[in-house]
């Protein structure tokens, strides 16, 4: 959930009335009400590519009430097409999201690390393992098609519910780290381009940072470049101030779990992903 001011909202229990236009990010508490208290709250993360819920805090018997209300205040308060996602959902909301027509498309796995003591100098001394060109030197298409090649096979529904073309727009528009030209990069082992690290710091704040996007092109998969890679660009983030890094990756992809934990990261929790256009026509999946 994002770290912002959070906006108090009220609705009732039929999802209205209608609020204004959200501001994008924005972190809302929303309390669902009835004429005689308060049924349940939980807070909504906006950003330009996802609404993201919270757990929901009401009595069992309210849960569906609840569920319901806010997916149709969602309906005109939501800014954005596309992802719903859900951080550790009881089952009982699975169930009323599911029964509301929201598709699973699949499960995300949350990483975090300390990097207060990663070393650099390390990096700095080494023969230099990999040869970088900035998305600044190498132009927005080649760039782009570059960040749809190292996604090819992808299993993060962010990914797989993007259009290939269309994924770096997408990651552009998603708040990235304002010097990106500069750090968003296209790794060459030799003269030969292997993947992409495109790292970013996380609602823009200072010290937390993570991946924006990270991905080995397939046919370098399975030889050890993306460990080596992935700890290029942890340094590249030492680099920018970073001391806290948080990543996600799609649950079932063994290989970057395996990446994340071998250089330090710690897992701390999964969340599900749900397909659900939000229109001021009604809901469609």
């Amino acid at each position: 959930m994002m770290d912002a001011d959070v906006i108090e909202m009220t609705c009732d229990r039929h999802g209205g009335p209608a609020p204004a236009p959200l501001p994008v990010p924005a972190t809302i508490r929303l309390t669902v009400r009835a004429d005689d208290g308060v049924l349940g709250q939980l807070v909504i993360g906006v950003d330009h590519g996802a609404i993201e819920l919270a757990d929901v805090e009401a009595a069992p018997a309210q849960v569906a009430t609840v569920v319901d209300a806010v997916l149709g205040w969602l309906e005109t308060a939501a800014p954005t097409q596309g992802l719903l996602r859900a951080f550790a959902p009881a089952p009982t909301v699975v169930g009323r999201l599911v029964a509301r027509g929201c598709a699973p498309v699949g499960a995300v796995s949350h990483f975090t690390q300390d990097l207060t003591t990663f070393d650099t100098t390390a990096f700095d001394a080494a023969p230099p393992v990999f040869r970088f060109t900035s998305l600044e030197a190498l132009g927005v298409a080649p760039f782009a098609a570059a960040v749809a090649r190292a996604a090819t096979g992808a299993t993060h529904p962010m990914v797989r519910t993007v259009a290939p073309e269309r994924l770096f727009e997408h990651l552009q528009a998603s708040g990235s780290h304002p010097h990106a030209p500069a750090w968003w990069q296209v790794a060459h082992r030799g003269t030969t381009a292997v993947g992409v690290v495109m790292p970013g710091l996380v609602d823009a704040t200072p010290d937390i940072g993570g991946l924006v996007f990270f991905g080995v092109f397939p046919e370098f998969r399975g030889r050890g470049i993306g460990g080596v890679l992935h700890l290029h660009a942890l340094a590249a983030l030492r680099r920018l101030g970073v001391t806290t890094y948080v990543e996600t990756t799609a649950s079932d992809d063994v290989a970057m779990r395996r990446v994340l934990l071998r250089n330090g990261a710690c897992s701390t929790g999964d969340e599900r992903w749900y397909r659900r256009v939000f229109s001021r026509r009604g809901p469609s999946c």
